[in-house]
């Protein structure tokens, strides 16, 4: 299964660097029976870019809606995923990174000799 990001599916309505390959890409894994999906926030990402760039909803929609016809699947995550992005998102984060030397490390130094 190749799962599609939000970028490569504006540029189907985009005319920029990346956009013939991109319609390509579609248009050959379509051709070529391959599954393909994207996260469910494509939709959104596409409808904000289409606002952005002043096209029209309907137009994504279409879009979407013929990739569809081709098999093209939009996934939405479960709780087990959700929980894990979560996981990955606050282990990695600047904030996480920004609490794990203040608010864990800090107490512990401040503590720690009181212990030794």
């Amino acid at each position: 299964m190749i799962i599609v990001d939000a970028s490569i599916f504006i540029k189907r309505f985009r005319d920029e660097d990346g956009s013939e390959q991109a319609r390509n890409l579609f248009a050959k894994n379509i051709a070529d029976g391959r599954a393909m999906a994207a996260p469910s926030i494509l939709l959104y990402e596409s409808l904000s870019a289409a606002l952005h760039y002043e096209q029209s909803f309907v137009m994504v929609a279409t879009l979407i809606a013929g990739l569809r016809e081709g098999g093209f699947q939009l996934l939405e995550p479960d709780m087990g995923e959700l929980a894990k992005t979560q996981e990955i998102a606050t282990q990695l984060s600047p904030a996480a990174i920004q609490r794990s030397t203040t608010a864990f490390t800090t107490p512990w130094q401040s503590i720690a000799p009181q212990h030794w």
